[in-house]
């Protein structure tokens, strides 16, 4: 199942960076900056981009960098995202700080583990998480009240999810 899983990843992420070669990139970076499969990429308040985590050869990855476009340099996060992962969302809040939610965790399982990102200390810190449903590649819509809607993505099972 493992595998099944981590498979239909790779062939969706193949299919994306085919197909809408600029979603594999921020529009405004620059095009030598490597793109790394199920990683997210999202543009903060101050218009640099942050980089978290993706699929390395070895499984998801704990790594996290703040793109900057005027300079042109990537810097790495001295303490990276807590959890490696892939295929997650990363939502900008309103006080600009973001929510990083679920994906593919470590063991190639799908996550249930939340972390917020504070641009101003560039760290990161655990979001309790209890009751929601684990999930990988969906979307996350911020609401006007300032709570995050997640919908559809794929269960732990590898089955397309339809409901929020």
């Amino acid at each position: 199942m493992k595998i099944r899983l981590a498979s239909w990843y790779v062939l969706l992420s193949l299919m994306t960076l085919v197909l809408l070669p600029s979603a594999s990139r921020p529009l405004s970076a620059d095009p030598a900056l490597p793109a790394v499969l199920g990683q997210s990429r999202t543009l903060l308040p101050n218009g640099r981009w942050l980089l978290v985590g993706g699929q390395g050869v070895q499984g998801p990855l704990a790594t996290a960098a703040i793109f900057d476009p005027q300079t042109n340099s990537l810097t790495p996060i001295a303490q990276p995202s807590l959890q490696p992962r892939a295929w997650h969302t990363a939502t900008v809040l309103a006080d600009g700080s973001v929510l990083i939610a679920r994906g593919v965790g470590p063991g190639g399982k799908v996550s249930t583990v939340l972390e917020h990102f504070d641009p101003a200390m560039q760290a990161f810190h655990l979001v309790p998480a209890s009751g929601l449903v684990p999930r990988a590649d969906q979307t996350a819509t911020l609401l006007t009240d300032g709570r995050v809607l997640f919908a559809g993505g794929v269960s732990p099972q590898g089955q397309v999810m339809g409901d929020a």
